[in-house]
């Protein structure tokens, strides 16, 4: 006969609109301070667990569903599985100081799929920069029938605006490759913005030259 879980804390049952018990909540948490060896537990009858907390993102657990003989699946954090029926289950964990997990079972009558997601939890320190530097750049004349280049790589640019001053003509925008017929087509009087690094040129398919302002903000 397996050990009940310590912890048991039941959640009252959610009711449909005939008075059946739709889904019946149980929340448990395993402590995993010390080691075992797929340790049998009596849960209540139960279709579907929820990682729903963890100390932290190393903490793991596995547990072998209804029967020793069947596979060990691990349980992390966030990580639900549904979809059968298990009751007493059997579980393992190498010794971990101070860490826990804390499952919630469900019993979902009308639940009849199956699957298995692991989301484990990140707890890497994300840094995040607000770019703080405004810089304009002098005009620049798109010379006739020619490429031009307008902004050089930056690699700290997080956006670059450049501005068509021509009252009548387009300009092609894009890399070292752009042409009369290759490129974002940038319309008379209008601005373009971008997020990127790379060198930025224009082709001017005109007979005269055209004024091109703008300003990159880097971080």
């Amino acid at each position: 006969m397996g050990y009940q879980i310590p912890e048991a804390e039941p959640i009252l049952p959610v009711r449909g609109d005939f008075g059946r018990d739709e889904i019946v909540i149980n929340k448990f948490k395993i402590e995993l301070d010390n080691a075992r060896e797929s340790v049998a537990f009596d849960f209540p009858q139960s279709n579907a667990v929820w990682v729903m907390e963890s100390s932290d993102n190393e903490a793991k657990l596995e547990i072998q569903f209804n029967m020793q003989r069947n596979s060990k699946i691990t349980l992390q954090q966030n990580a639900v599985i549904k979809g059968f029926n298990f009751g007493k289950s059997y579980l393992t964990n190498t010794a971990q100081s101070g860490k826990y997990v804390t499952l919630v079972c469900f019993y979902i009558k009308k639940d009849s799929s199956f699957n298995i997601e692991n989301f484990a939890k990140s707890f890497d320190e994300v840094n995040l920069v607000t770019p703080t530097d405004l810089s304009p750049f002098a005009d620049v004349s798109a010379g006739a029938t020619a490429k031009t280049q307008i902004m050089a790589s930056n690699a700290n640019r997080k956006k670059a605006v450049i501005h068509n001053h021509s009252t009548t003509d387009v300009l092609r925008v894009g890399d070292t490759n752009v042409t009369a017929t290759k490129g974002l087509r940038l319309m008379p009087e209008q601005s373009l913005e971008m997020e990127i690094t790379d060198e930025i040129y224009v082709y001017n398919n005109t007979a005269g030259a055209i004024t091109v302002s703008g300003y990159e903000i880097n971080s």
